[in-house]
């Protein structure tokens, strides 16, 4: 009965189950030598096989592409099947030795995971740092219809100077809310000018304004002959805007290009990404109900998880929850060699799990799973009967 738990049992992938079924024999041998084998928790042939199942748990071709874990664990069973007779011992020793080889690799996998998981917050806090200067600048400019040549100053150069702020001084720092003022400056210096009061307000603004974007730009490595182009633009616009030398400053506002500058590959623009994006998450939080079943499921998922994925047009996979992020509440998963298989955000794993594309494998060891269906099947001979 234990040993058609073990080849029932959706913890293990089907090869590990074929081979862990192998040590039927041994287990018997040790079952009649010493009775405590189904009683003690701690008795070193349940350990062993408790420890055979953990590794197995999270294996797959894909993460075993050197089949170091799938030989470890078939040299374990193969001793245990040819040398096995009597001593009881053997059990402590594969124990060790399969330990050692657990050992061996967690090192090399927690690296891994390390890596893993400080790459994914970087790329995070930009993403954050990206919507915040997006939201920010949406916010500022509301219904106002903007000249081309402003918008892009503000939707590209000036967003990814607002990013870099973030992400290198933080949003309660000074040059932040200098940032910040900037956008409304430059907002305000395209109103219409209706007095000449408006209209000194425009001349006075002017210096401060250019000299700021002069500063933004260099931050998001601008050259500097591109700068001085931009700031060319600039001024011939407040300078038409004032109506001084309109005719000869015409030629030099008609070329200008809508599309800007180009801005570095590091740091992209989001301005135009960012509603789509509010929009889609509404749109997948709304999928499931937050007290289903599956949303359960994943609040009561920790670190150390093991789920098995099985999407439709993918193959099978298996991977463990390595880091929930405080920032966006993604959920982290990586293979046993520590190498990202995913992140989801929770209400994606929410519909995963309804679709029976993702499922969570038990936590707790094989023996005592095995032992609490074998009471079950035990106390049932009197319902059948009925």
């Amino acid at each position: 009965m234990l040993f058609e738990f073990i080849l029932e049992d959706r913890n293990l992938p089907a090869e590990m189950q074929a081979l862990l079924a192998r040590l039927q024999i041994p287990y018997l041998k040790a079952a009649i030598l010493d009775r405590k084998l189904f009683a003690h928790r701690q008795h070193p042939a349940r350990r062993l096989l408790d420890g055979l199942a953990e590794q197995a748990k999270g294996w797959s071709e894909e993460s075993d592409r050197d089949r170091r874990l799938y030989e470890k664990i078939k040299s374990i069973v193969e001793k245990l099947l040819h040398e096995f007779d009597d001593d009881m011992g053997i059990f402590d020793r594969m124990q060790v030795d399969l330990q050692q080889f657990h050992d061996a690799n967690k090192r090399r996998s927690e690296l891994a995971e390390q890596r893993v998981a400080e790459s994914t917050r970087g790329r995070e806090k930009l993403e954050q740092a990206r919507r915040r200067a997006a939201r920010e600048i949406l916010d500022r400019i509301g219904p106002h219809q903007l000249p081309p040549l402003i918008h892009g100053v503000l939707a590209r150069a000036w967003a990814n100077h607002l990013v870099l702020i973030l992400l290198r001084q933080g949003e309660a720092s000074s040059e932040f809310s200098h940032a910040l003022h900037f956008v409304d400056d430059l907002i305000d210096s395209t109103r219409p000018i209706r007095d000449a009061a408006s209209r000194q307000r425009l001349r006075q603004s002017m210096p401060g304004i250019e000299r700021s974007l002069q500063l933004g730009l260099a931050n998001v490595a601008f050259q500097d002959h591109d700068i001085e182009r931009l700031l060319a633009q600039l001024h011939a616009y407040y300078r038409q805007k004032l109506g001084d030398d309109a005719d000869q400053l015409e030629p030099a506002i008609a070329e200008e290009d809508p599309a800007m500058l180009a801005i570095p590959d590091t740091i992209q623009p989001v301005i135009d990404q960012e509603a789509k994006l509010d929009v889609r998450q509404n749109v997948e939080s709304a999928m499931l109900p937050l007290d289903s079943p599956e949303w359960l499921q994943v609040q009561a998922l920790k670190p150390g998880m093991w789920l098995e994925f099985n999407h439709t047009d993918e193959a099978m996979t298996r991977a463990k929850l390595s880091w929930i992020s405080p920032m966006t509440g993604r959920y982290l998963f990586v293979n046993r060699r520590g190498l990202k298989v995913a992140d989801y955000a929770p209400e994606q794993l929410a519909v995963l799990l309804a679709d029976g594309h993702a499922i969570v494998l038990a936590a707790n060891a094989l023996f005592d799973r095995a032992m609490t269906s074998i009471v079950d099947r035990l106390s049932q001979p009197e319902t059948s009967a009925e």
